[in-house]
């Protein structure tokens, strides 16, 4: 995943009344599985302020670039992932 992708989908969350959470799936090389990370509609905006400094443009961290997001997904208010 890059940051131009991970910028655009996260805006769709933002700007969508249809989304209730954003899931961010962040690997991390001490850990098998992906650690979930979930944010909810009223962080969005401060979470992508955030993720925009922290991450370079691999989406890997800037202070230890081991840890990556490798996954973005939108969540319904009825709870269904897309």
């Amino acid at each position: 995943m890059n940051k131009k992708i991970f910028v655009e989908e996260f805006m769709v969350a933002i700007d969508s009344k249809d989304i209730s959470e954003v899931r961010v799936g962040v690997s991390m090389p001490t850990l098998p599985e992906l650690e979930y990370i979930h944010n909810p509609k009223e962080n969005l905006e401060g979470k992508l302020e955030y993720y925009n400094k922290a991450y370079n443009e691999d989406m890997e961290l800037e202070v230890f670039n081991g840890i990556k997001i490798v996954s973005i997904e939108a969540l319904h208010p009825e709870g269904e992932f897309w």
